[in-house]
């Protein structure tokens, strides 16, 4: 039985006098700003492997963050920490375990 969600993303299994842990990964993406008002705080995802372009895509958010299949001036994408136009921009492969952070153009001033 699982008490609460550490219990249950981190458990292990006694199986031939070998200790076995399995721990379950997945996908964080945080959303900011205006992105924050329109899907949230933040989504987990559980997908092996997906480029940033395609994973815009399935999060339905290219209308607030790319032009022509180009970010819009101001908008920052961040894969553990690092920005995708010092890895491979919009093709940057990401997977289970990595957390991505989505900064839409900001006004004001």
């Amino acid at each position: 039985m699982f008490y609460n969600i550490s219990d249950f993303l981190n458990f292990s299994i006694l199986l031939e006098k070998k200790l076995y842990v399995f721990i379950l990964k997945i996908m964080l993406v945080r959303f900011y700003s205006t992105l924050r008002e329109k899907k949230g705080k933040s989504v987990e995802i559980n997908i092996e492997y997906i480029n940033i372009k395609s994973l815009i895509d399935l999060l339905e958010i290219s209308n607030y963050i790319l032009d022509n299949n180009n970010l819009l001036a101001g908008t920052m994408i961040l894969v553990n920490g690092k920005n995708i136009s010092h890895l491979n921009g919009l093709d940057t492969i990401v997977q289970n375990s990595d957390s991505i952070d989505f900064f839409p153009p900001a006004a004001g001033g």
